[in-house]
């Protein structure tokens, strides 16, 4: 019975384990704007599909997955519920696609600051990381 919940208490922890995230930053924009793009790579080194399905930080009131595209000549920005890792790929999220958009920041961020983020999963697991804010 010990083994068996120490195995459910863990499991979220090994899901997180197989997603690497790579290359995190902010876009340094003036403190009058009110939100900021992030960008980063994922890997799922894992054998199976993830979803990674929201973010969350201490320094935004609120961190949403958006996706930019052109459509009859202009730019568009949605948000989506959110995006699928499959087993053994990376996903870029990078300018002009698929974003962090953060809103409301509680502080002011400068270049070389360093910002705390959550990534929360689909299988209810959350991997911390810090994200650069670069100009």
């Amino acid at each position: 019975m010990k083994r068996f919940l120490l195995i459910v208490l863990l499991w979220p922890l090994a899901a997180v384990a197989e997603v690497e995230v790579r290359d995190a930053w902010i876009k340094q924009l003036p403190p009058t704007v009110p939100m900021r793009a992030g960008y980063l790579t994922l890997y799922n080194r894992g054998d199976s599909t993830m979803l990674l399905t929201g973010a969350s930080s201490d320094v935004f009131e609120r961190v949403e997955i958006h996706r930019s595209y052109e459509q009859d000549g202009m730019m568009r920005m949605d948000p989506v519920d959110s995006i699928e890792l499959p087993a053994n790929t990376e996903f870029r999220l990078a300018p002009g696609g698929y974003h962090l958009m953060m809103m409301m920041p509680r502080e002011t961020t400068r270049a070389g600051d360093r910002v705390g983020l959550v990534l929360e999963f689909s299988d209810g697991s959350r991997q911390s990381l810090q994200m650069t804010v670069k100009k």
